[in-house]
């Protein structure tokens, strides 16, 4: 494998993608530490009521993924096709202090897949939320939507 230069070996005007080898270009991860109380998994569904964030295990560490791109993709190193799935698991849980019945909200998880395509300064995403349409309420009483779609038209200056 050819060594990665560093950044001031890379030539003016030249891309430091093209001598990454790295897959990082669209997210990073953070190894996090593994979950032992209902406190720690509370700030764990923190974690996910951010967008474009996911938590997963590997090898028996947990890690925080962060959907984000790279500072240097553009439209010399970009992708022109890029699809996405994510999955929302939130546990069984009391919405206020007092642990009763009346308070108690079931454990219930999402589905959600996007397709995207750049073409030029354009980019087309057609977005499904949902997919299986679960029935769920982040907050007491306000039922979150079923299955919804989304198309999103993107120009860039």
């Amino acid at each position: 494998m050819p060594k990665r230069p560093s950044r001031e070996e890379i030539p003016e005007g030249m891309v430091p993608c093209q001598f990454c080898p790295g897959k990082c270009c669209r997210y990073f991860a953070l190894p996090i530490d593994t979950p032992e109380s209902w406190r720690e998994y509370d700030f764990m569904r923190w974690f996910l009521l951010h967008e474009r964030a996911s938590v997963f295990v590997d090898d028996g560490t947990w890690y925080l993924l962060v959907h984000t791109k790279c500072k240097f993709l553009d439209e010399n190193t970009r992708r022109e096709l890029d699809s996405r799935f994510t999955l929302i698991y939130t546990g069984q849980r009391y919405e206020s202090r007092a642990n009763i019945l009346e308070n108690w909200a079931p454990p219930w998880f999402t589905h959600d897949m996007s397709l995207s395509r750049t073409i030029g300064r354009w980019r087309i995403t057609a977005e499904i939320n949902n997919i299986f349409n679960q029935q769920y309420e982040v907050v007491q009483c306000y039922p979150m939507p079923g299955t919804n779609f989304k198309i999103k038209l993107n120009w860039t200056l």
